[in-house]
């Protein structure tokens, strides 16, 4: 049996999900809520829904039955985070703003990130340098449609959890280690 090597397994194994990085991106001359969320540094616990596809049409005729690609299905993308003192009211307050037809979007970048070929067994959060980026998900103008407050229980002990629904126009998807 051969053995595997570093290089090997920095190619050919699947990359693990638990360490990423979500970034807001507004376009210049966004109004204050968003301004503020783009400058904050946020982390999230969960990303979903980075979900792309089309819908299908089927047409029938005498010949039988076809199905071809329709227009691209719809995007939303959701991220839970924890309720944080610091910047708690953030995400809501840009949530707030959005108004018919006055709204400011934002892309929105995930990033999985992969310890780096040099990075050692130790990790901490601090040494940004041991974590390259691998694979980004680019979520093209995205606002806020909902926002879900946490579920509280007097006999739990879990901390408070927010949900954050956004709708795009479109996710692309690129190799960027």
């Amino acid at each position: 049996m051969a053995l595997v090597s570093k290089t090997d397994v920095q190619n050919l194994y699947p990359l693990p999900t638990y360490r990423f990085k979500v970034d807001f991106h507004p376009a210049p001359g966004a109004r204050a809520p968003l301004a503020a969320v783009a400058s904050a540094e946020m982390v999230f616990q969960e990303v979903s829904g980075l979900d792309v596809g089309n819908e299908k049409i089927t047409y029938k005729d005498g010949l039988g039955v076809k199905h071809m690609p329709g227009p691209a299905s719809d995007v939303t993308v959701t991220l839970k985070r924890g309720l944080v003192k610091q910047d708690g009211l953030l995400l809501y307050n840009w949530f707030a703003d959005c108004h018919v037809n006055c709204i400011d979007k934002s892309d929105i970048t995930i990033t999985l990130l992969g310890c780096s070929p040099e990075g050692t067994r130790e990790v901490t959060l601090e040494d940004a340098s041991s974590f390259v980026e691998m694979i980004q998900w680019r979520v093209l103008n995205a606002f806020p449609t909902k926002v879900t407050g946490p579920t509280f229980s007097g006999g739990s002990t879990e901390v408070a959890i927010e949900t954050l629904e956004f709708a795009a126009d479109d996710i692309k998807i690129a190799f960027v280690g």
